[in-house]
């Protein structure tokens, strides 16, 4: 690169130089911090759908506590969810999670079997309760997934730094 501006009629040779800085936070703790009380809300809330199947005599009144209890315990989680949300993804995640509290209000009332008859192989026990389980649990894709990507981008860091190769995330 030359450059133009020095005195007189010569231009001044500059080298070209890169700096590359890779600054990072370790994301364990934090990982741990929010999904740790949302894996306790979700089993809880598991426990509390399945002993209500088993006690005849659970009164909706103490169902409800139990699943707004929940439903508030995760309530104190989401601020850190977005505190440097950086995606939409964070906002499915929540409207996720508390949809499935929503849909588990409803499993209280629809115990029976979806396939009261037993045509499906292995259905015929399946409630709207466990689709609801389901439901809830799967909701733990997405923090999964984010964990995943985000050891993929640090171990490509940490490999472009050793090797003293260019970092190209594209």
């Amino acid at each position: 690169y030359e450059y133009d501006g020095g005195k007189g009629k010569k231009s001044l040779y500059v080298p070209k130089l890169r700096v590359t800085f890779y600054l990072y936070k370790m994301a364990t703790g934090k990982f741990v911090a929010i999904l740790m009380p949302i894996v306790f809300a979700f089993a809880a809330n598991t426990y509390n759908i399945l002993r209500c199947f088993k006690q005849e005599g659970t009164d909706f009144a103490d169902y409800l506590a139990n699943n707004v209890a929940l439903g508030l315990a995760v309530t104190f989680v989401v601020p850190y969810l977005l505190e440097e949300a950086e995606s939409l993804t964070v906002y499915y995640y929540i409207i996720w999670i508390f949809g499935s509290f929503l849909l588990s209000l409803t499993a209280y009332f629809w115990h029976e079997p979806l396939d009261p008859n037993g045509r499906g192989p292995k259905r015929s026990q399946m409630t709207w309760a466990h689709l609801v389980i389901i439901f809830q649990w799967a909701s733990l894709i997405i923090p999964f997934y984010n964990w995943t990507q985000y050891h993929r981008v640090m171990k490509k860091i940490r490999s472009n730094w050793t090797e003293k190769k260019d970092l190209r995330m594209t």
